[in-house]
């Protein structure tokens, strides 16, 4: 009988049920879980349970939905909770709409929310499966489970907020519960390895680095209609642009790239500056607003467009004279590795993991050098041999990464954990 892997679908369980695009740390799950899936050599087996979960019974049954309705029926789905009291019966169905945006919050969901909670009790996982892996939430507390865990570390910069912030706690607890003596970790990049290592007892032999990769559809899209109508929706003109993809928050530096490009548009008149990002999921707005503000004859210059599909953010990464990212820091950094994937050429901060996704096939600047940044721009622009040899280089570098490689790491990682356990 091939082991039985438990695999933490908790976080992409949220977004489905808020009706969300699944992005970013979901879409890594997801990638991860599509090749998993076939392994001759583990069950791979959804649950939706982890660490400290308030709401169990709402996470199974958020859990199962995003399963029916993404996966069903391979690979198989795990309840994570059990019925203390044997009320289940009473609130399952009325648990499917708890918490979707259109959800009436009457008096009787409310009851119904409250019982689930209080009938709903961990399920014990020891026998039932051979290793637990969390992609991203904290792993299963003691009682719960004994056996080999793995666990995913994008970053470690929920350390750096507030005390008592919600994403500082739950980055506390994700590493409270990583047992040393049972856990192996998953790393995105060798920088967040090494952050690891500074502030976890996990044994530095058992924190594996595991690139990360693009989707397959970020490739060159020379369609020059499809720019024309990327364009057009967001009320872009018909000129060359430089583009950037972030949400807005401190660590991305948007105020700095717009003060360097207000820098390069004193001399040069027709380029752009796109910014592809989600200003609901940021902040740093008020900054981003005073930097425009102090040239209001280039605003029209400067564009938000909002959110973007994957087949828009193709056809923008394909198109530009080149993609920006001054970002302070990364645990890896995804947006410069779609944009070589989609042969632009890239300038990008010199910092943390970012180095070790774009390696030689990037003009690399320091985060604060506004100078480099602005020189830069002005090297592409003028310099169209600079642009094809980028453009060349993006691709191959690109080439080396891929989810099929990602996804071995992960099995070997299974393999090492399970052994373990039998010695």
């Amino acid at each position: 009988m091939k082991p039985r892997i438990a695999y933490d679908v908790s976080f992409c369980a949220d977004l489905h049920s808020d009706q969300k695009h699944v992005t970013g740390i979901g879409r890594v799950v997801e990638n991860i879980a599509d090749i998993l899936k076939y392994s001759d050599d583990f069950e791979l087996c959804m649950i939706g349970c982890h660490g400290g979960d308030e709401r169990p019974a709402l996470t199974d049954a958020r859990t199962y939905a995003y399963w029916k309705d993404r996966w069903a029926p391979r690979p198989p789905v795990m309840a994570g909770t059990v019925s203390r009291f044997g009320l289940r019966s009473l609130y399952a169905q009325s648990l499917a709409g708890v918490n979707r945006p259109d959800a009436p919050r009457s008096f009787t969901s409310k009851l119904f929310n409250t019982l689930s909670r209080l009938d709903a009790a961990p399920r014990p996982l020891d026998g039932k499966i051979a290793l637990f892996h969390s992609p991203f939430r904290p792993l299963p507390e003691h009682g719960q489970f004994r056996g080999p865990m793995v666990l995913t570390v994008h970053d470690l910069f929920p350390l750096e907020e507030p005390a008592g912030s919600y994403n500082r706690r739950m980055l506390e607890q994700t590493l409270a519960l990583a047992d040393p003596a049972r856990t192996w970790v998953l790393s995105v990049s060798e920088y967040t390895r090494r952050e690891l290592i500074k502030v976890s007892a996990i044994p530095a032999e058992r924190v594996i680095v595991m690139p990360l990769a693009a989707e397959s559809l970020f490739r060159p899209t020379g369609d020059g209609d499809a720019r024309k109508a990327f364009l057009r929706r967001h009320g872009i003109p018909d000129a060359p642009y430089f583009l950037s993809v972030a949400n807005p928050q401190p660590r991305k530096n948007i105020p700095h790239l717009i003060r360097c490009f207000q820098e390069f548009a004193k001399t040069e008149k027709e380029h752009q500056l796109v910014l592809v990002g989600s200003r609901k999921l940021g902040w740093n707005h008020s900054e981003i607003d005073r930097e425009i503000e102090k040239a209001p004859e280039l605003r029209q210059r400067i564009h938000f467009t909002g959110a973007a599909s994957d087949e828009e953010l193709a056809v923008a990464y394909s198109n530009c004279t080149a993609f920006l990212f001054p970002s302070q820091e990364e645990g890896f950094g995804l947006p410069p590795l779609e944009a070589m994937q989609c042969g632009a050429p890239v300038v990008s901060s010199n910092t943390t993991s970012l180095p070790e996704v774009t390696g030689n096939a990037a003009i690399l600047v320091p985060p604060d050098d506004e100078c480099g940044l602005v020189q830069a721009m002005q090297s592409l622009v003028s310099r169209r041999e600079l642009r094809e040899d980028l453009r060349e280089k993006s691709l191959a570098r690109a080439r080396g990464f891929s989810w099929e490689k990602t996804a071995q790491i992960v099995t070997d990682t299974y393999r090492q954990a399970l052994a373990s356990k039998r010695s």
